[in-house]
């Protein structure tokens, strides 16, 4: 081979290289809102056993604030925290506005549902299937079948136990802040009685599911009805949980009561595709890699996001984005972009890895 040809042989070589390389990628970019929001307040539901739990239905709106036409893909939203307080209520506009349905339910026994609390036992956990069948049912002019779950904290924990039951429909979740062992993340952390937390949290609860219902005005026996066994059943689970709890009986250790409300005794049940989102200063700290660690080892899609927040900041996601981390909703929207509405994103993986965690120290 000449000197010559072989100075230009690198270079032929670059060429054939470059023109048959494929095109770069282009970085993920939200898209715009293409909608406003148009919310119907109060849509009864009602469950097996004849129970009507109450819930807003948050639509795409037209210009002149009408709902769109159409059906969309729809959010499911449960809350405990009455779906009329702002954020508490995990009200995601963000989404709505770019082409999805939410949802949100007050469980039973809260905010403008009727029947008695019972904190993820079986009966709520089964009312989280039965909202699923009526969100996914064609007979929902706004749904197209196709179901995602969302929230935080409480509204994390039972998009676990809703996911394990399998509802026709349902395609991702994106549980925020979830705990996995209601025992060790909540009762007895560290061995000990959690007596700050529980009773403020159940005080919480408790406060906001005696407010007059909004449509007290329109059907004000139903609301009489509500606030009636709202109050009963705050003899029933709240206080009788809480002296239980604290006098040595037996929900102040591990057992059935504990296990039949721990996510992670149903996680494996899990098979869509979830994102689960957690704080190194919350208190279910614990529990989040523990069930990212279940989904990943039985082959489920999954993202595990550990920043540096405390419970209450956590779903805010303060201080993203940062270092090539977007902010929660720009995850929410490519998440259930993917895997609910079947949006091509060849770039997620790459993007977005298995593990993102903040590493404490270093800023």
């Amino acid at each position: 081979m000449s000197r010559r040809l072989a100075r230009l042989l690198p270079l032929v070589l670059a060429v054939v290289a470059f023109a048959g390389a494929a095109p770069a990628a282009h970085a993920w970019e939200p898209r715009a809102a293409k909608y406003g929001v148009a919310k119907e307040t109060n849509a009864p539901i009602t469950m097996s056993d004849g129970v009507r739990l109450f819930a807003d239905v948050l639509r795409p709106a037209a210009p002149d604030g009408s709902p769109a036409p159409g059906r969309f893909p729809v959010i499911l939203t449960q809350t405990p925290y009455n779906k009329n307080s702002p954020q508490l209520n995990f009200e995601n506009d963000y989404l709505v506005q770019r082409g999805y349905v939410q949802v949100i339910a007050d469980v039973r026994g809260t905010g403008g549902s009727e029947g008695m609390w019972d904190s993820f036992g079986e009966r709520e956990q089964r009312d989280g299937y039965e909202l699923a069948g009526w969100v996914h049912s064609s007979d929902r002019p706004w749904s197209d079948g196709r179901l995602g779950l969302f929230g935080a904290s409480y509204g994390g924990i039972n998009q676990i136990f809703t996911a394990a039951q399998h509802p026709d429909g349902l395609k991702a979740i994106f549980p925020i802040i979830p705990a996995a062992d209601s025992y060790r993340d909540i009762t007895g952390s560290g061995g000990q009685l959690n007596t700050a937390f529980i009773p403020s949290w159940l005080g919480l609860v408790t406060a906001l599911g005696l407010l007059p219902p909004t449509y007290t005005g329109s059907d004000p026996v139903t609301a009489a009805q509500v606030l009636a066994s709202h109050s009963n059943g705050l003899l029933a689970f709240q206080a009788n949980t809480l002296v239980a709890s604290s006098s040595g009986s037996d929900t102040a250790y591990d057992g059935p009561f504990y296990r039949t409300r721990s996510p992670i005794e149903v996680i494996d049940k899990v098979d869509v595709p979830a994102f689960v989102m957690g704080g190194w200063f919350d208190l279910f700290q614990r529990g989040e890699p523990m069930l990212y660690q279940r989904l990943r080892e039985n082959g489920v899609p999954t993202r595990l996001l550990m920043g540096p927040w405390y419970h209450l900041t956590a779903s805010s996601g303060a201080g993203l984005p940062a270092d090539g981390v977007p902010a929660p909703r720009d995850l929410e929207l490519r998440w259930f972009d993917r895997y609910l509405m079947g949006r091509p994103d060849p770039g997620l993986d790459a993007d977005v890895a298995p593990v993102t965690y903040n590493e404490l120290g270093d800023g």
